[in-house]
């Protein structure tokens, strides 16, 4: 099938779009943009309207023993909550309530998963996922449960990602949503109400037209087939995709199951990956915890890249898994950091007691707001002894990747808890008046923003 535009696209002029026509702390995640992140995942049950299953970190075999070894039962835990898609206009940047917008949803599954990272550019490691299958056109969202499961006591990060595109694939380039801080996990540990949001543009325009090539070949699976589609998806060199996706039913073949594909690319793209994936636990959707490969120029050897010419290119086949089976780099956080000062040079001449906030928000700010009442991404809070004697103070601020966020700042003269009122000083950072900041997929720093008092 043909990509449509992605939501990567309004926030970069370097990709290439082809048409289609439907419709707390501070260690983020990150990813260095190759196809590293990930884990196979092992099965699926339905649960509050999703599908999914734990993956590939910490399960264990129920404590048996293996040449005189035991192994320790995994520990075990439960996050759970709502994920709920908040639409604006493309356009013009303003909100779109589903009221307003119809009762259609415009957009395909979406991908729940708990990971663990070593640090900034190590893989993800999956400790459970789940998946919602056919989200809700609601404000109110639709219900995970997600299973989690770890070699020992630990903590992990949650986030989701929609399949904007429709094409089944959850991509690099694709809107998520994140819990900011991490959950604490031990044995039997529930954590409730940890609700995502998933600002998606709608009312996207743009794509056009381009000239058309094929490529042709196997996919081969190489371990038992059961059941689930693969498919077969070229990416940039640096892994950032899907491009382009076609799907196929494998047929069993001796000790694993295979299936022809025919994937149809705009012509002329020069250099491109060209990978695989199968949909081992049959929700649907081609996660990071499923089985990954890619083009082998003979068997157990890595083919890619490939040269997208004008002409059409056949037998080129696919071998999953490949190396350890791992699937798209996708980086659930970014920050964006810099500096906060105040207008007559130095946060010393704020009145007495002033309170300092730095907020990436979830929606455009109206007039005044209650911190109790906000809806934010992250947010940093100095009190008077924080920037004593300082003329600026240092922000850092976690968000989504390929996402919006309002980036707003305040000194809460009277300390009341309610921002921007009445002579306050505010400041944002982002590409209009409103403080809207496209998150891009790197993190970004150099922001000096400066508290004015509005008149």
């Amino acid at each position: 099938m043909l990509r449509r535009l992605a939501p990567g696209a309004l926030f970069s002029l370097s990709l290439v779009v082809a048409p289609f026509s439907a419709c707390g702390d501070k260690d983020p995640g990150g990813g260095d943009g190759t196809v590293t992140d990930g884990g196979s995942a092992d099965g699926g049950g339905v649960d509050g309207g999703t599908t999914g299953g734990t993956t590939d970190g910490g399960t264990g075999d129920g404590g048996t023993g293996d040449g005189g070894t035991d192994e320790p039962d995994p520990v075990l835990g439960t996050i759970s909550g709502r994920v709920r898609v908040q639409l604006y206009d493309a356009t013009t940047g303003d909100q779109v309530s589903w009221k307003e917008y119809g009762t259609t949803f415009p957009f395909g599954g979406i991908f729940v998963g708990a990971y663990q990272q070593e640090g900034r550019d190590a893989p993800l490691r999956y400790r459970g996922d789940t998946a919602i299958t056919g989200p809700s056109a609601d404000e109110a969202g639709d219900a995970y449960s997600l299973p989690v499961s770890l070699e020992e006591d630990g903590t992990v990060r949650v986030y989701a990602a929609l399949d904007w595109n429709g094409d089944r694939v959850v991509g690099t380039d694709e809107p998520r949503g994140v819990w900011s801080a991490e959950l604490e996990i031990t044995e039997g540990a529930l954590h409730e109400d940890i609700d995502l949001t998933i600002v998606a543009p709608v009312y996207v325009t743009g794509g056009g037209g381009c000239d058309t090539m094929s490529i042709a070949g196997d996919v081969v699976l190489t371990s038992t087939w059961v059941d689930g589609e693969v498919a077969a998806m070229t990416t940039w060199t640096d892994g950032s995709g899907p491009l382009y996706v076609t799907t196929a039913t494998p047929t069993p073949d001796g000790g694993g199951a295979s299936a022809p594909y025919t994937l149809t690319s705009c012509a002329s793209l020069g250099e491109v990956n060209l990978v695989g994936a199968w949909d081992k636990n049959g929700n649907g959707l081609f996660e990071p915890t499923d089985l990954w490969g890619t083009y082998i120029a003979k068997p157990d050897v890595d083919g890619n890249p490939v040269s997208i010419g004008t002409g059409s290119l056949s037998g080129y086949d696919i071998q999953i898994p490949f190396g350890e089976g791992q699937g798209l780099s996708i980086v659930p956080f970014v920050t964006a950091a810099g500096t906060l000062g105040y207008s007559s040079g130095s946060l010393q001449d704020l009145p007495e007691g002033a309170v300092l906030h730095a907020m990436a928000l979830k929606f455009r700010p109206e007039g005044e707001i209650s911190v109790d009442e906000i809806e934010a991404y992250d947010h940093q809070v100095w009190q008077p002894e924080d920037y004593a004697g300082l003329d600026s103070v240092e922000w850092e601020l976690l968000v989504p990747a390929n996402s919006v966020t309002f980036l707003w700042f305040y000194a809460d003269i009277d300390a009341d808890g309610v921002l921007n009122e009445h002579a306050e000083p505010v400041g944002s950072q982002g590409t209009d008046e409103d403080g809207r900041f496209p998150t891009g997929t790197t993190s970004t720093d150099g922001y000096n923003v400066t508290l004015l008092i509005v008149k």
